[in-house]
């Protein structure tokens, strides 16, 4: 046994015994040393990231073997940070969390006086600092200075489309390629022509496939903010005000493309039927790449941004909240968690991030390159993103999260029921 090798062959039987009595073991001892960290996390996406990201953070264990980290997963963001939260309510906080874009987890440890400013750490060390996009700062720096969270990656989205449906039902611009909507009336004709096509040929496909998911978090923040001045005002500042008249041009809108959806009950099932290619456009951000580069479709995927009435582009290009550190009263907890952090956006896992999960880095070191499949999809998205002419941030990053919880609640309804979306219009004006 390793443990007597370091003691020497000469050591005698009873102080052996004295050991295995005091510690349950030398072994034991060991362990006993280390430093227990808890995060909290309910990573989204296909189950391959989801068991890509576990890997990911048991190698963070692995590198470090004075620190053991528990991880309490959930099916998703939503109810690990409901958890979280229910824990702030009783005054207890995890050593981490996770909050994969719920920033009102954030707010609320920082409210109750538990989240832990990472400033004084990044400060003092810059080679981390400069592993951390600058928009972080811009977005989630305070004006006192402090800093809560720091996220691993960063949300770009537009949406996937199959290039080879859209030729096949004419759909076609002046060089012979697939047809873009610039205006999103143009985005309706194109849906109108794509169920027409569809009945004529009698394909058992469907324009959309659009759950509660898609058209909370992609499709309404997009067509609001695609509705003039105050529509991207309403997205962008919704503190401020949202108008009423973009609110119903986007409900209408919205109630229309839910017209050629086929309904599906989860993201997974959306994204199944798309890469399974029973569905002609799919609404999701660019991390999407890594499943979609193993359909057999993949050759006809493309990504674009969304329109907006008076025709000029947009995307999201949001830096979400991220991971939330709680302070502590133990100099070593403390110190481990920051060691995870820089773990988190050290140049070795931001690659893994981006090959093996398609998504965008935060890291502005590191590359959107994965496998050459991979890459060559995931870098045509980001692409795309970035060269949109306006760009947006997710709702869950910008909006209150009370207001984003009325979305949540009422939009779906609203598109069948008028007196739904009087409520929501009402709640949202009501702040």
């Amino acid at each position: 046994m390793g443990k007597r090798t370091g003691y020497g062959r000469r050591l005698a039987a009873a102080p052996l015994i004295l050991c295995i009595l005091l510690s349950g073991g030398c072994g034991r001892k060991e362990e006993a040393e280390q430093t227990e960290i808890t995060l909290v996390h309910g990573f989204g996406g296909t189950l391959e990231s989801y068991e890509m990201m576990q890997e990911i953070y048991d190698g963070f264990s692995e590198q470090n073997p004075d620190i053991r980290l528990n991880c309490m997963e959930y099916m998703n963001n939503q109810i690990a940070v409901k958890k979280a939260n229910d824990m702030l309510a009783v005054g207890e906080m995890p050593d981490i969390v996770s909050t994969n874009s719920l920033s009102c987890y954030m707010d609320n440890a920082v409210k109750a006086g538990m989240a832990l400013d990472l400033m004084p750490y990044i400060e003092e060390d810059a080679e981390w600092k400069a592993q951390i996009h600058p928009s972080v700062f811009e977005t989630w720096q305070t004006g006192e200075g402090s800093l809560y969270t720091v996220p691993d990656a960063l949300e770009l989205s537009g949406y996937w489309y199959n290039k080879s449906y859209l030729e096949q039902a004419g759909i076609m611009d002046g060089e012979g390629g697939a047809g873009l909507p610039a205006t999103w009336a143009d985005f309706l004709g194109m849906a109108d022509d794509l169920q027409n096509w569809i009945d004529e040929t009698g394909q058992d496909i469907s324009v959309f496939s659009i759950e509660k998911q898609q058209m909370t978090e992609y499709l309404f923040p997009a067509r609001l903010a695609g509705d003039g001045a105050e529509g991207m005002a309403s997205v962008m500042t919704p503190e401020k005000g949202i108008s009423r008249a973009a609110l119903e041009h986007t409900v209408a809108d919205l109630r229309k493309l839910n017209a050629y959806s086929r309904q599906v009950e989860n993201i997974e099932s959306a994204r199944q039927r798309f890469i399974e290619g029973k569905t002609v456009i799919y609404f999701n951000g660019v991390w999407e790449s890594e499943a979609l580069g193993q359909s057999a479709w993949s050759c006809s995927y493309g990504y674009a941004c969304y329109p907006s009435v008076a025709g000029s582009s947009i995307s999201y290009v949001s830096t979400p909240c991220g991971y939330v550190l709680a302070k502590q009263q133990d100099p070593k907890k403390e110190e481990a968690c920051i060691r995870f952090l820089k773990y988190m956006l050290s140049d070795e896992v931001q690659r893994r991030i981006v090959s093996e999960t398609g998504q965008a880095p935060c890291n502005p070191g590191v590359g959107e390159g994965g496998s050459a499949e991979k890459e060559s999809l995931l870098e045509h998205a980001v692409k795309t993103v970035n060269g949109a002419d306006r760009q947006i941030k997710m709702i869950a990053s910008v909006w209150d999260y009370g207001d984003w919880e009325i979305i949540d609640r009422y939009l779906v309804q609203s598109l069948e029921d008028e007196e739904m979306f009087e409520k929501m219009a009402d709640r949202l004006n009501a702040r």
